[in-house]
């Protein structure tokens, strides 16, 4: 499930619209662009708020008019339409009463009758209808007592009523009709010393409305939560408050299946996700903060659709060009336009490993085994989408020697310095290349040479402009001195030799000199043969190498998303100590978690030279911290899911255009099928291919009027956050994937 939040003034209607909805066809599904406030996502499981920034709007044309007469009160908040007597119901807390409105000519809206809710309690707060049925949340004449469920037909007659909650503040029939829910608020009184709990009553209304008794009511509470550590981004405000009494249920939406139900915690910042069956509120989830120095993102997909042909396998067949893995801006054509870049492919292509020799252990089949590494420029119309392909240079060591992709390292598997065992198509072992690379990521120094990173060992390569290695820096233990084998200079620390097999260097950043290398996932420390300890890492270490030196300069540790965002993407620099890094998962569309985040090594610990603890990457940052180590500052920049860069699993290039632009690049994995057959070495199939998709993403920035007082509307970027305090909500599906959408007011309550 993804959910998108769209930030909607609340405002307290005094009169019934009657519209006629035009809506033009969102570039994502479930995106809409703010025009002054940033728009965020989110999703399943985790629900962290991320961004949403997708253009679309909607068009509204009014047709007709129904004025209550009342003015700055509250005399039309919430309405209910009933298609089959083309009535609108209205509550309108002034008279006191539910207004029914005769809609059947929307050019004219007019007044049939009023409802007196008195006979019930005081006001009604809310109101909906189901097949006939009316049903209105009526608070109590004493706002901190229950309130009521009250039931009428379409003519306005009583058919039943039950208690709920406290302040019943709104109310929804499920789509399937078999239960109404309120969502009871709980609001404590002027002197806060009365203060009821907040709830959501669950009424069965199955048997027939007419038969509904107390006995069909169930009420989901809160006290389950009153112990509970909710995280920072929960705002318990109220003195002495518990929980389930600080938490105000404002609105609820039910998903499709009528199983589940979100509801909003205004107040609290937070959302409630009930089980609608059982009664019991499963999780509250804080929707963390709007961070008005970030920009809105939008996408412009660019896919790649003449490929070049990579080589040939043994058996005839062609793969073309693909496994992008990083990505430099290398500046605008002046004569054309163009964008200019530079990619490179990774290892070459690889189906999954197998076991073809029956030890236990996969082999890595190389479909191209005298794949040499390259680096790939082309260019592209920001305009037109027109890509034209530029030069591809071979990479070469300083003898002359081809830069296979082949593995470097024999060993045990999931041990420090050993790599996979590579085959080819027919299942034949390959030699292994100690310098063969797995490129993954390239950068331009000053001086106008370049530098990439490789994951095999790890390794970070250093290339004159024509390609050739004029240096390879290895983790210290890499060379073989007895036996006089040297396979790099030993200028990274030998705890990097510890990364999981083929997860080395992922990413790489310049500014200032220095080289800042990613390691893609945790390191194994203390090595495991499993890869236990990295599996169940918490942080990556970001490698600074001073260029001039030729030497390790700094070590920082960057906290992991967790859960399935296990892995680094790319990165580039944006200033001395600010970078933008790719953090992703392996999942396919709208619901991935893909993101790019603004780190700052300002005030992170350097740990290189340092006593860190070992398995420093299994600690959490509070464990970090009592260690004296801390994170490099990490905050969320564009959520690439969330404006429609989903076609991939990897995400694996970043580059920088200028401070409105950056450019984001996938690794296709060249288009080839997972599988082959080692009697024919013929690849099968494959059941899809991923596209190669340039993502061209402008960046907006956020404004906020931050002043009610100056009598001026002054909208521009603040550096501050603020919360989302979510009121309205309303659930749709899409292609079997569930969105919500809430109306966030964002105010205090003081």
């Amino acid at each position: 499930m993804r959910t998108t939040f769209i930030n909607w003034a609340k405002r307290m209607l005094l009169h019934v619209l009657v519209y006629a909805l035009a809506f033009e066809l969102l570039a994502s599904l479930g995106a809409v662009q703010a025009n002054s406030a940033p728009m965020d996502i989110l999703p399943a499981g985790a629900m962290k708020p991320t961004q949403q920034g997708t253009d679309g709007h909607i068009t509204l044309t009014p047709l007709g008019t129904y004025a209550t007469g009342v003015f700055d009160g509250g005399a039309s908040e919430i309405v209910a339409y009933d298609a089959a007597t083309q009535r609108a119901f209205s509550v309108n807390a002034t008279d006191a009463t539910i207004d029914m409105i005769d809609i059947s000519d929307p050019t004219a809206p007019t007044l049939i009758s009023q409802i007196d809710v008195t006979p019930y309690g005081a006001i009604a707060n809310s109101v909906d209808v189901y097949d006939g049925v009316l049903v209105a949340a009526i608070e109590n004449e004493d706002k901190q007592a229950n309130g009521s469920a009250v039931f009428f037909n379409t003519e306005g007659e009583f058919i039943a009523s039950v208690e709920v909650g406290a302040l019943p503040d709104m109310i929804t029939f499920s789509p399937d009709g078999s239960k109404v829910l309120t969502a009871n608020e709980g609001e404590p009184n002027a002197e806060y010393d009365v203060d009821p709990e907040g709830s959501i009553s669950i009424i069965d209304v199955s048997g027939g409305v007419a038969n509904v008794t107390q006995d069909n009511v169930a009420t989901a509470d809160f006290a389950a939560f009153n112990d509970l550590d909710l995280g920072d981004s929960v705002r318990i405000f109220g003195p002495n408050a518990t929980a389930a009494q600080d938490f105000e249920p404002e609105y609820v939406a039910v998903s499709a299946d009528s199983g589940t139900a979100w509801v909003t915690l205004q107040e609290n910042n937070a959302l409630a996700v009930v089980d609608v069956q059982t009664g019991d509120v499963i999780t509250v989830t804080g929707l963390g903060f709007k961070d008005w120095n970030r920009p809105q993102a939008t996408l412009d997909a660019i896919e790649f659709t003449d490929l070049p042909v990579l080589g040939t396998t043994a058996a005839g067949q062609d793969i073309l060009m693909g496994g992008f893995s990083g990505l430099y801006f290398e500046g605008v054509d002046e004569a054309t336009g163009n964008l200019k870049f530079i990619t490179h492919p990774d290892r070459g292509p690889n189906p999954d490993p197998v076991d073809v020799d029956d030890d236990g252990v996969n082999e890595r089949p190389f479909a191209l085994p005298d794949y040499q590494a390259q680096w790939v420029r082309f260019a592209v119309n920001p305009e037109t989408h027109a890509i034209t392909w530029g030069e591809q240079t071979l990479l070469t060591t300083a003898d002359g020697a081809p830069i296979t992709g082949l593995p470097n390292l024999a060993g045990e598997g999931g041990a420090a310095y050993a790599d996979e065992e590579p085959i080819d198509l027919f299942g034949n072992p390959l030699a292994l290349d100690p310098y063969g690379a797995d490129m993954e990521g390239i950068v331009q120094a000053d001086d106008g040479t370049w530098w990439m990173v490789d994951e095999y060992r790890p390794a970070i390569y250093h290339f004159d402009a024509h390609g050739v290695l004029i240096n390879r820096y290895v983790p210290e233990g890499s060379n073989e001195n007895e036996a006089g084998v040297t396979v790099g200079v030993e200028a990274i620390p030998a705890i990097y030799a510890q990364r999981r097999a083929n997860r080395g260097f992922e990413a790489v950043a310049y500014a200032d000199g220095i080289v800042y290398a990613f390691i893609q996932s945790p390191i194994d420390d203390p090595d495991t043969s499993r890869d236990t300890n990295s599996r169940n890492g918490k942080s990556v270490r970001i490698l600074a190498f001073d260029t001039a030196t030729a030497s390790t300069v700094g070590e920082y540790v960057y906290m992991l998303e967790g859960g399935a965002v296990d892995k680094i993407g790319d990165a580039v620099a944006i200033s001395p100590t600010e970078m933008l890094v790719i953090e992703r998962d392996s999942a396919f569309g709208p619901a991935a978690e893909k993101y790019i985040f603004k780190i700052d090594l300002a005030n992170a610990t350097n740990i290189h030279n340092m006593d860190a603890p070992q398995g420093l990457q299994l600690q959490s940052a509070a464990g970090l911290a009592a260690a004296g180590i801390y994170p490099v500052q990490k905050t969320l920049y564009v959520d690439l899911a969330a404006i429609g860069y989903h076609m991939t699993d990897k995400a694996e290039g970043l580059a920088f255009i200028d401070e409105n632009t950056l450019a984001v690049l996938n690794d296709n994995d060249f288009g080839i099928s997972t599988t082959f057959s080692t009697t024919t070495g013929l690849l099968d199939e494959p059941a899809s291919v991923t596209p190669i998709v340039l993502g061209l993403i402008s960046l907006t920035p956020t404004g906020l009027d931050a002043s009610d007082k100056d009598d001026a509307i002054n909208i521009q970027n603040w550096p501050i956050y603020g919360m989302y305090q979510p009121d309205a909500i309303a659930a749709y599906e899409v292609d079997g994937e569930s969105y919500l959408i809430t109306a966030n007011e964002g105010d205090a309550r003081d």
